[in-house]
């Protein structure tokens, strides 16, 4: 046993993040794949892509780790990499105390089971960090353009005022009582029926994407109607006028 151990301890298992593989020669202008690298000796190599995407551009290669940067999820991909960093090492430490030398395929399962775990434990959005989040992810990744991004932002700030100044909202509270509070609340604040009705479009937006995420499974929001204001009135006032 102890001459087992011993080779396991000179045999470090070693983890490492890198993008495409750690190849070198690929498309910097788009997304790449983050991917876990876990060796032990020569006996294990084990690589599996994250999930996460991230231009190189954002990634500090040196560090093994997102740059921190306005438009980058910051805060959850360094979690997320710390987070099974702990979790291999942790690994690690129970094969070292038992004499076990781990394989591809219990390097795998243990692997998997990181997110079976943090699926329980893993805090879920609300409705307001979801739209943070959204609107933080890589551009190419939601395709959109710099103007619907200044869109977003505006829209988050008015939700996230109203959150302050009436009451906490989330998924489940974005029901008639709530478009009809907000509305009255807009018009407090002399928005016009139009800016409200933008504002009702954009809510409807970010919840349909959430309904696709699986976040919520309220649909309420789709009954909202989009306010605007009655251009044919305004069209025959002016024709009267110039009669």
């Amino acid at each position: 046993m102890c001459t087992l151990v011993v080779q396991i301890t000179r045999q470090m298992a070693k983890i490492k993040f890198n993008l495409n593989r750690g190849l070198k020669n690929f498309d910097k202008s788009i997304p790449q794949s983050i991917y876990l690298r876990y060796t032990f000796g020569r006996k294990v190599n084990f690589q599996v892509s994250t999930g996460f995407k991230i231009l190189a551009e954002d990634w500090n290669f040196e560090n093994e780790l997102p740059k921190n940067r306005s438009h980058v999820p910051y805060t959850e991909l360094k979690r997320f990499i710390n987070d099974l960093k702990a979790h291999f090492d942790k690994f690690d430490t129970e094969n070292l105390s038992k004499g076990v030398i781990p394989n591809r395929d219990t390097v795998k399962i243990h692997y998997n089971s990181f997110f079976k775990t943090n699926e329980i434990k893993k805090d879920k959005p609300t409705l307001l960090s979801f739209i943070d989040d959204y609107i933080k992810r890589p551009r190419t990744k939601i395709d959109v353009t710099e103007g619907t991004i200044k869109t977003y932002k505006s829209f988050y700030n008015l939700l996230k005022l109203f959150n302050t100044e009436k009451y906490k909202i989330d998924f489940h509270d974005i029901d008639d009582n709530f478009y009809s509070e907000f509305i009255k609340w807009c018009e407090s604040k002399n928005y016009s029926k139009n800016t409200i009705g933008k504002q009702i479009k954009e809510l409807k937006k970010f919840m349909r994407r959430a309904v696709k995420e699986k976040l919520t499974d309220n649909t309420a929001f789709l009954d909202f109607i989009v306010l605007k204001e009655d251009v044919q009135n305004v069209y025959l006032n002016r024709y009267a006028v110039w009669q």
